[in-house]
């Protein structure tokens, strides 16, 4: 099954271009078959609405939440990085200023109400939200994955250790959960290597999580030691056809 779809060559067309965009960065839907997907520009520190039909785009989102640090260069000049939508709610954080934030939206995307923010401290990428939009799996470049729980913003380390420099988790840049059946409960994790503007090598590995969003070979400390199990979870979880 796994070789079969290796073998399908991907059809890839061009929609439309962006060309006042400055950091396009990362892409959601807000709803399912909606026509649109939703974009975070890290440097406008806004979000674009883009038609997935037609190409027709507009700078539907423009918060001071969004905005990153003034005077500031690279990646420390990043506002709105990740984001996802959950129940016409907007859950996005920023990377420049660390801080995590939600939004209501109107069913067209735009703001229905002012940002919330939900915790401040938490060195962000990117992150995967349950489907209930309550915990955020965020992929910190302090190469950890940290667990938020956007009620009350605590913040656990579940995989990595901050600023480790071993950690399979280094430099942890987006995360996403598992679509099929079996790895629902899989946090696949990508993490970037180099320079932001240089060349760049990209590694993928996976945790798997327990429904009290903990590693299961960490279930009692919360937490895994450099050089611990991720090897392994990368290994089985590449090679495993589901």
């Amino acid at each position: 099954m796994c070789a079969h779809l290796l073998s399908i060559s991907p059809i890839i067309n061009e929609i439309g271009t962006v060309r006042e965009g400055l950091a396009m960065n990362e892409i959601t839907h807000s709803r399912r078959n909606d026509g649109f997907v939703l974009i975070s520009d890290s440097l406008i520190g806004g979000v674009w609405k883009f038609d997935i039909n037609t190409g027709k785009h507009e700078l539907v989102i423009k918060d001071a939440s969004l905005a990153g640090p003034t005077n500031r260069t690279e990646l420390t000049a990043f506002g709105i990085n990740g984001l996802r939508v959950q129940n016409d709610m907007l859950s996005y954080c920023n990377s420049g200023a660390q801080t995590f934030w939600k939004m209501q939206l109107h069913p067209n995307a735009t703001s229905a109400g002012p940002a919330k923010i939900i915790t401040s401290n938490i060195a962000c990428d990117d992150f995967a939200l349950d489907p209930h939009g309550i915990i955020a799996y965020v992929a910190s470049p302090r190469n950890a994955l940290v667990r938020l729980d956007t009620r009350i913003g605590a913040q656990l380390v579940v995989a990595g250790t901050f600023n480790e420099s071993s950690s399979n988790n280094l430099s942890a840049s987006s995360a996403r959960f598992g679509t099929g059946y079996r790895d629902r409960g899989v946090c696949t994790l990508q993490r970037t290597v180099g320079r932001l503007l240089g060349r760049r090598k990209v590694v993928r590995g996976s945790v798997e999580l327990t429904s009290e969003g903990l590693r299961k070979s960490d279930m009692a400390v919360g937490k895994e030691s450099a050089g611990g199990e991720g090897a392994r979870f990368l290994s089985y979880f590449h090679h495993k056809c589901h």
